[in-house]
């Protein structure tokens, strides 16, 4: 049987601000500093707006694998759907980054108002980091989660988003919610790995000297302590991130050390001008500041005689019999949705039924559960590939684009998923990115007639019918048993103007099969041909 690990909130990677706090320290900065109350009115309630669209994304993203009060209900996988994924992913990392431009105003107002209230002489947020790094006004545990902040999420802020360097945005996710929000390097520079190792055990003693890891995680190991670092080493740090690509700080990270610093500031305020903060709660609560609860349900054991069951559906479907595979491993899914085994034989079953939109579900779901990657992998692209097969089939290039993409992501090395695509690409109008995919089709197997097919049609779309040419005769000598490809030689060579050929190709084509719709098509074309002549 699968072991299974302790459920965990769904929200993992998402922690709630105390808007709360925040907001009593914003009544008391408007009696003292109306320009820095006014900012704050302005771009606060767009920080939290953004901050508690981030976990509604998050609820999009991460699909419970099972129903609620069962472990699997806190395993995730992202939508089956390509497009609604990409929708999802989409949002997480625009309301992130649009929460971290929001934030970099909002402590700059209100590190100005703080600095009128106490007469302590910073005018703004800099002059609090100023503060920080030279170890005045500040304890050395506020001053380490200011410099924390302006050395992850605001440098995020800066060089990731306001002014993007040359990475990559990309966001990724497990299955038990973690998220992270990346910038990779486009040709990260791995000559800089030996400063990066003697960085990392520098500021991270408590880190082995033998663990050697990921450029990345390396990196946020670092920046988990990035209040700490001298100037010398925020500086190699910096270049580094820039080198090798990096992961933003977690919103998990980033919420809690919020709160800390902006209980600072009100502590900076005198006592006699924050009665009304004393006011507010010093936790959040229920009005939307509070975070959700942790689920822990244990797994519930399936009945002694589950295995025998499933693998009788197994022996059923591997009969032919997939009616009653399904029968049997359908209600067993469903009595026991936490159970990834079961989900990945009705997935199996349903596959070979083709009924592939379902099964690409409980792959998912098995995957989220407890199945390796690897052992969905291949059937999660199988069916990415034929459902977008089906679509390109009934005309819907923009469905054929969106799941051919997908098999794509998942097999990268499928020169025929690559091919389909540029063609569907090309019928869409998307011409550029069709010819884009047709080389990479040809650069991952140009000995597969399907293949040259598909990128000649993409060249015959253009009007590149010479380099379209060549790819049929090539086509038609990898297999000179299909006919499609003899058929579009032959429109090909009519539109060449070489009228003979063509002729011959598409004798060649109703020879080999004479019931092909594209041989007669051409056919038709030709009889129409001499008939305007």
């Amino acid at each position: 049987m699968l072991a299974f690990c302790t459920a965990v909130s769904k929200l993992l990677s998402w922690q709630p601000i105390n808007f709360d706090r925040w907001n009593a320290l914003a009544w008391v900065i408007d009696e003292l500093d109306r320009g820095a109350a006014n900012n704050l009115a302005s771009t606060l309630p767009k920080l939290r707006f953004a901050w508690l669209r981030l976990r509604e994304d998050l609820d999009r993203l991460l699909v419970p694998a099972g129903r609620p009060g069962t472990h699997a209900h806190a395993h995730y996988h992202s939508p089956v759907d390509p497009a609604e994924r990409a929708d999802a992913i989409t949002a997480c990392v625009v309301d992130y980054e649009t929460a971290l431009l929001f934030l970099d105003t909002t402590l700059d107002a209100t590190a100005r108002g703080v600095g009128t209230a106490s007469s302590l002489g910073f005018s703004g947020w800099s002059g609090l980091v100023k503060a920080a790094e030279q170890g005045k006004v500040l304890t050395a545990t506020v001053a380490e989660d200011v410099l924390y902040l302006q050395r992850t999420a605001l440098y995020a802020r800066n060089k990731g988003i306001v002014h993007p360097q040359e990475h990559i945005v990309e966001l990724t996710h497990d299955n038990v919610g973690n998220v992270i929000f990346w910038r990779l390097a486009v040709n990260p520079d791995l000559s800089r790995m030996a400063e990066l190792d003697d960085l990392l055990h520098d500021v991270r003693p408590d880190i082995p000297g033998t663990v050697r890891t990921h450029p990345h995680l390396a990196l946020t190991w670092i920046g988990s302590v990035a209040g700490r670092l001298t100037e010398s080493q925020r500086r190699l740090f910096e270049d580094l991130r820039r080198a090798l690509g990096y992961w933003l700080p977690g919103p998990y990270e980033v919420a809690p050390t919020i709160d800390r610093v902006v209980e600072a500031m009100i502590g900076l305020i005198p006592m006699r001008k924050r009665g009304s903060i004393a006011l507010r709660p010093q936790r959040p609560n229920a009005s939307g500041s509070a975070g959700p609860e942790v689920e822990s349900v244990p797994p519930s054991a399936p009945p002694s005689d589950y295995v025998q069951k499933i693998q009788e559906a197994i022996r059923q479907g591997e009969a032919g019999n997939f009616d009653g595979a399904e029968a049997l491993i359908r209600p067993l899914v469903e009595e026991h949705p936490e159970n990834a085994l079961g989900h990945m034989t009705l997935a199996e079953t349903l596959q070979k039924r083709g009924q592939y939109k379902e099964a690409l579900l409980h792959y998912r779901i098995g995957g989220a559960i407890g199945i390796p990657y690897e052992d969905v992998r291949s059937g999660l692209a199988f069916c990415s590939y034929n459902i977008a097969a089906a679509a390109y089939s009934r005309g819907d290039q923009v469905e054929a684009v969106t799941h051919y993409r997908e098999a794509i992501r998942l097999e990268p090395s499928d020169a025929e998923a690559h091919g389909h695509l540029a063609l569907a690409l090309s019928l869409r109008g998307d011409d550029g990115a069709a010819l884009l995919e047709a080389e990479r089709a040809l650069e991952r197997n140009a000995q597969l007639a399907e293949v040259r097919l598909d990128v000649a049609l993409v060249l015959t779309r253009v009007n590149d019918l010479s380099a379209a040419l060549d790819h049929l005769q090539a086509a038609c000598d990898l297999r000179p048993e299909w006919a499609e490809p003899q058929a579009q030689l032959a429109v090909c060579l009519y539109r060449l103007g070489r009228e003979e050929e063509g002729d011959e190709a598409l004798a060649s084509a109703l020879l080999l099969d004479a019931s092909n719709r594209g041989a007669i098509a051409t056919k038709a074309q030709r009889i129409a041909l001499q008939a305007v002549k």
